[in-house]
């Protein structure tokens, strides 16, 4: 088996690659050509601020978290942490050995290749910094030279008393911001201090084992202790962001390990760097595609499900894309709720989308409306329209998800029943938690149907009516309108299997389908519009209309709806029925009383046979009749 596999780790490898820089050290590669969704991060610290690209995966070292839960010994372990922190174990035998001074050598055992070499050699490090109750920062003897005097000092305030600026709470270190919101370590040994051991790693930018805190383990197997081991190879600033990530992973065993979902874990970890202040990845997969399996010739990535963790070719998909996700996923649900939020996740008993959901739920949102309300933000992105809908982080204010060509409203589209102005795709694959973006440009009185094929394929009555309520429960559907005279607007569009209007004139007109965690399957798509160029401003107005009338319905022929609109120039009651050809009334649409203005309802001709079908419309003495086809 490759040395490879079952690894659950973080890949940097879109972060950080090895070149000399004078600012990042040895692995620091500085890129000058920019992206056009976010082409740069900024890393703050130290007095200075520099300007880097993170979006060029590079071709030479790579920096690896390799954090490794995912072995049946390692859950193991990570269960039995959680249990004796819940009964209060863990802190109950403190040592008594005086703390150890500035200068001081110890013996740690490393390993700098975890999930491939299972031996653990010692190796003689010396104390460079320490916060009593906190943390003991010590680096390999034989490497002290990688770390200077300002690194120390850098390093002092950002693990104890000051991250930079950004930062949930920049007057306090990283330890005190991720034990806020992440809960304390495990503290398997009872000192109340986290070993940090720097040492050249190769490849690797850092990792948590659970060797180390495995108390049952040999003495020649990790330090019986809870260490985070970190790469001596990289720049003060990222040094700080990358013991925020792995911190995390050792927080995370306090209160049980999300073996399942990887994707939760490392998007955790990204967004405690950013909790802290520190740089964000370039957001490169809302751009990228990916071979379709479904014989579609490509699939954006941001089409596959929400909580995908790939393991090959590359962890954590290629150039790090999983990553990108999962911290800008994390990020956005703390930006629209809270901090604590994300913490209340990491630190529950539920885990996995129905943990997340249950801490949401508690807070007044749900992980359906959070993931509807994400990808119309990775579209939209403009929270000036909508606090919801976009990004305030400078680094991501370009960040915009490519789309498929629009359909040109202009355009015809020859159907079985002749050139008509419609769009008509069936079977488009949903999985959970993706998203697809439609697009119409140059269009006028817009009509939509999105259903599932589920429900257009179930023909008892009950069963429709469970399917139309799971389909409303798990569809989140945005509509963004950019209108002819600039102004826009995002709304939602009720996942019904009815038609939907929307009147005015559209430069363009986006739809946002994203679905929950929970259902995977197949959606038709069905549109009608007027070309833009066939319309006026006076022709779309929505005032109220200068006289009584039933209009045409949409789509003429149909098969199983209809939409069937009409105006009142005066309010007042209004009946609105469908008879067959030998009179015989077969639905009552309205009976109902009615303001002035444009109206409509829906006729669902479900078990009736083909063939020509009267609409009337009865208000006061008035009554106007009209001819529909049902065509199956």
């Amino acid at each position: 088996m490759s040395p490879f596999c079952n690894i659950r780790t973080c890949i940097f490898a879109a972060l950080l690659i090895a070149t000399v820089s004078p600012v990042f050290g040895r692995q620091a590669r500085i890129t000058p050509t920019p992206t056009p969704w976010n082409a740069f991060a900024t890393v703050s610290g130290g007095g200075h601020s520099v300007q880097f690209s993170l979006d060029d995966p590079g071709d030479g070292e790579t920096h690896v978290c390799g954090t490794d839960f995912s072995s049946e010994s390692a859950l193991q372990v990570s269960a039995a942490i959680f249990r004796a922190r819940t009964e209060g174990r863990l802190s109950v035998a403190r040592k008594t050995a005086s703390p150890p001074s500035i200068g001081d050598e110890r013996d740690f055992r490393v390993n700098r290749y975890p999930n491939q070499d299972e031996t653990w050699p010692l190796r003689k490090f010396t104390l460079v910094d320490k916060t009593d109750g906190l943390y003991y920062l010590w680096v390999d003897r034989d490497h002290l030279g990688t770390i200077d005097a300002q690194d120390k000092s850098y390093l002092h305030a950002a693990l104890s008393s000051q991250t930079p600026n950004g930062s949930v709470d920049p007057g306090k270190g990283i330890f005190e911001n991720n034990e806020t919101y992440f809960g304390p370590p495990p503290d398997v040994d009872g000192d109340g201090v986290t070993d940090i051991l720097v040492y050249d790693l190769d490849n690797l930018g850092g990792f948590v084992s659970y060797e180390d805190v495995n108390l049952s383990a040999p003495d020649t197997v990790g330090n019986h202790a809870d260490v985070l081991h970190i790469d001596s190879g990289q720049s003060r600033e990222w040094l700080a962001a990358v013991i925020a990530h792995e911190l995390t992973h050792l927080l995370h065993l306090s209160s049980g390990w999300d073996y399942e979902y990887t994707f939760n874990t490392e998007g955790y970890a990204e967004y405690a760097m950013i909790l802290n202040g520190y740089t964000e990845r370039i957001i490169s997969y809302l751009n990228f595609e990916y071979p379709n399996e479904r014989g579609w010739p490509v699939d954006w990535e941001y089409t596959l499900p929400l909580f995908t963790w790939r393991y090959t070719p590359s962890n954590g998909g290629p150039e790090s894309r999983d990553y990108q996700r999962g911290g800008l996923f994390f990020t956005y649900v703390a930006n629209q709720t809270d901090p604590s939020v994300v913490g209340g996740m990491l630190k529950g008993q539920r885990k996995g989308p129905n943990g997340l959901d249950s801490v949401l739920v508690e807070n007044g949102s749900s992980l359906n409306t959070i993931i509807g309300d994400f990808h119309t933000a990775n579209f939209v992105n403009d929270p000036d329209l909508d606090p919801r809908y976009g990004y305030d982080r400078p680094g991501r204010s370009q960040l915009h998800a490519a789309i498929d060509p629009p359909f040109d409203g202009e355009v015809r589209f020859a159907g079985p029943e002749g050139p008509d102005y419609m769009t008509l795709k069936k079977g488009i694959p949903i999985k959970t938690g993706a998203v697809r973006y439609w697009q119409w440009k140059n269009v006028a009185d817009f009509l939509l149907l999105i259903d599932s094929d589920n429900y257009q394929q179930i023909a008892n009555d009950e069963a429709r009516e469970r399917e139309r309520v799971f389909q409303e429960g798990n569809y989140r559907i945005r509509a963004y309108g950019v209108r002819t005279d600039g102004t826009r607007f995002v709304q939602d569009v009720n996942a019904k299997p009815t038609y939907q209007r929307f009147f005015g004139r559209f430069s363009s007109l986006t739809f946002v389908v994203a679905h929950s965690f929970s259902f995977n399957g197949d959606y038709n798509i069905e549109a009608y519009w007027t070309p833009l160029s066939k319309t006026t401003d006076a022709e779309t107005d929505p005032a109220v209309p200068a006289a009584t009338a039933l209009l045409a319905n949409y789509p003429n022929p149909f098969n199983p709806q209809t939409v069937i609109p009409f105006e009142l120039a005066e309010g007042g009651h209004v009946r609105l029925a469908v008879f067959d050809l030998l009179g015989r009334q077969v639905a009552i649409l309205a009976d109902e009383r009615f303001g002035p203005g444009r109206h409509e309802r829906t006729f669902d001709a479900a078990g009736l046979s083909s063939g020509v079908y009267f609409v009337r419309l009865s208000e006061g003495e008035r009554i106007e009749t009209r001819a529909i086809s049902l065509l199956r």
